[in-house]
């Protein structure tokens, strides 16, 4: 992370590495910031004093990210309309919708079914270009492609995934938003799945939204994650300025987790 950042109580940064840190972010109380030995920190000189809550985030640890391996298992199964993977306003019983580009090459939501599973193919070059000028809502959409997102795009309540492996397998321009503005509450989150990587440009909006990507994810300036932010990925995290990242206690009912187990006496 680069400088200017903000980091709200119960929100976790953690690094299977280490941890690199630049100037004048803040870490409030109940943050945590962990990696296997806290001796690996990356700061500038006056690390401790321009970082304001870093010294009493720090923790050591390490995860086994169980679901980066689990990543291949979950894109076939929302293609396989699996239970276990579908979203819960995705009937099942539904069956898959394919679809062929069409529109200049552009899906747009007219192109999709609410509620429904989309596998869709690649336009020109083996892009998925996604350019609505509303909103993408409610809908799983699946692709080998790499995956392009329109300027000021707006996904809500809708999972999209690509098999593609490139080091930029999503991008999008600025001001993309992930997730309903709803003050926590829960549904209207969005999730993007990739075997891939995802580079997103400024202004990214997340509300009780995640991105979960087995190479790396990077993102620039004015990243907004107030109201709920899950970034998983199996390089690296690369944030720039200007971030404000928080944990919703509730709200985040559509993001994929993975259970961890732990022996008690």
């Amino acid at each position: 992370m680069q400088s200017n950042n903000a980091y709200k109580n119960g929100f976790c940064i953690h690094s299977n590495d280490y941890v690199s840190v630049n100037s004048n972010n803040s870490f409030e109380t109940g943050t945590v910031v962990s990696m296997p030995d806290m001796e690996d920190i990356d700061l500038p000189r006056s690390g401790w004093e321009s970082n304001e809550g870093l010294q009493a985030a720090l923790r050591e640890g390490y995860y086994r990210l169980r679901i980066i391996n689990k990543l291949p298992f979950m894109i076939q199964g929302l293609k396989d309309r699996d239970p276990e993977y579908l979203p819960d306003y995705i009937d099942p019983l539904d069956a898959v919708k394919y679809i062929t580009l069409k529109n200049n090459d552009k899906l747009m939501m007219s192109d999709l079914t609410k509620d429904r599973v989309h596998v869709v193919g690649c336009g020109k070059n083996g892009v998925l270009t996604i350019d609505e000028p509303t909103a993408i809502d409610s809908v799983v959409i699946v692709t080998s492609c790499t995956i392009k997102f329109g300027q000021a795009l707006k996904i809500t309540n809708s999972v999209i995934a690509t098999t593609h492996t490139d080091v930029k397998s999503i991008t999008s321009p600025s001001s993309i938003t992930l997730g309903k503005n709803d003050n926590c509450a829960d549904g209207g989150g969005s999730v993007l799945l990739t075997l891939g990587g995802i580079s997103l440009t400024s202004k990214i909006n997340i509300y009780g939204s995640q991105m979960i990507a087995a190479g790396n994810i990077d993102f620039t300036a004015n990243a907004d994650g107030i109201q709920g932010a899950s970034l998983i990925a199996g390089g690296t995290i690369d944030g720039t300025s200007n971030g404000l990242m928080a944990f919703c206690g509730t709200g985040m009912t559509n993001i994929y987790e993975a259970e961890y187990f732990r022996m008690a006496y």
